[in-house]
């Protein structure tokens, strides 16, 4: 800077201690020159400015890089700790819940239902042999199995691969259990010439229209099916079957098939009533609620078909009201699917396979 320019064109302050010195040679000089133009402050804040100036700076950093959202601030719960000096690792404390955790009461199984356990599983075994030794009909079920692939693969099911074998065993089970000569594809099983024609079993897995036209109308199916046609029978039958595992479970399901969604629910409400002790009114009010239904009945007991079919109380109310156990194939209906899906079930599927081909 030129020592002669006006003051005025300088763009250095000068302090009023020093304006009478026309040269701007008797400033201060350096980085420190900006400090004298506050003469009144005490010189120990001068000498301190920098590192203060400093430690606001590296506070100011700090708290940029602290979350902002208190939740953000602390170890997430269960997220182990573990300090350098510590030998094991801590975890921070869990909070007791504001509710306490209910434990689900489930009525202990007593000796008479675990013999008719031990029998009916005994029976299920037994069925299977016999039905692995009809070698001519399980020729004839085999055959089908690759259209039952076919069709459980679809993608409208969605049904991933693994769970793919569960479904074809069911349906050769079904098939086996529903209609022994699987040999035509026009099959029509009557059960009764009491009843209509709507009602009668047809087809490779026997199923009525009326129950067809249910499972179109809920799964909107948009084809002309035709029950006499294997794959629109196989396809109305998966559908129904995936409809009530939503309901009532893939167990239940196999049983489903022949004392209908109704059947199954009402033999479930029978045990939570007679066995459980449950108030009736909750019972219907539940298990006919879509948010509620069944499933929790199923969980709180631990209910399995083989469980409802040996508990006496359920088999006499059902049989005396005349609805489900009326007649005796609704109950062998469960053993004789069971079986059928031992017979079936992939892990037998090569020895089968070779026994059919002798």
């Amino acid at each position: 800077m030129d020592a002669g320019a006006p003051l005025e064109k300088q763009y250095v302050y000068i302090p009023p201690e020093h304006r009478s010195k026309p040269s701007p040679q008797a400033l201060p000089k350096g980085k420190d020159r900006f400090l004298s133009i506050i003469p009144d402050i005490p010189e120990f804040v001068k000498q301190n400015i920098k590192p203060t100036f400093i430690g606001f700076g590296l506070a100011a950093v700090v708290l940029l890089a602290v979350p902002s959202h208190p939740s953000q601030q602390f170890i997430a719960l269960g997220e182990p700790v573990l300090h350098p000096s510590a030998t094991e690792i801590m975890r921070p404390i869990e909070h007791p819940a504001l509710e306490p955790v209910k434990t689900p009461v489930t009525a202990p199984i007593t000796s008479e239902q675990a013999k008719a356990l031990s029998e009916i599983q005994a029976k299920i075994e037994s069925q299977a042999e016999i039905f692995a030794k009809q070698t001519e009909v399980n020729k004839k079920i085999l055959r089908w199995k690759p259209l039952i692939e076919a069709v459980v693969a679809k993608p409208y099911f969605k049904i991933p691969a693994e769970e793919q074998p569960f479904w074809v065993t069911r349906l050769s089970a079904l098939i086996r259990v529903e209609n022994i000569e699987a040999n035509s594809n026009t099959i029509a099983k009557v059960d009764s010439d009491d009843y209509p024609d709507s009602q009668r079993g047809k087809g490779l897995v026997q199923m009525t229209e009326e129950t067809a036209d249910m499972i179109s109308n809920n799964n909107n199916f948009n084809f002309e099916y035709n029950l006499f046609d294997p794959e629109d029978n196989l396809i109305l039958t998966l559908a129904q079957q995936r409809n009530l595992e939503k309901i009532v479970g893939k167990e239940f399901a196999a049983w489903g098939h022949h004392i209908g969604e109704g059947g199954v629910k009402y033999l479930i409400k029978l045990y939570s009533i007679l066995e459980g002790h449950e108030p009736i009114d909750q019972v219907e009010k539940d298990i006919n609620n879509p948010l509620v239904g069944p499933h929790k009945f199923i969980k709180k007991y631990d209910l399995t078909p083989e469980l409802i079919l040996a508990t006496p109380s359920v088999s006499a109310a059902a049989s005396s009201d005349g609805i489900v156990f009326s007649e005796d194939r609704n109950r062998t209906y469960l053993v004789d699917a069971k079986a059928a899906e031992k017979v079936f079930s992939t892990r037998r599927e090569a020895s089968l396979t070779q026994e059919t081909k002798g």
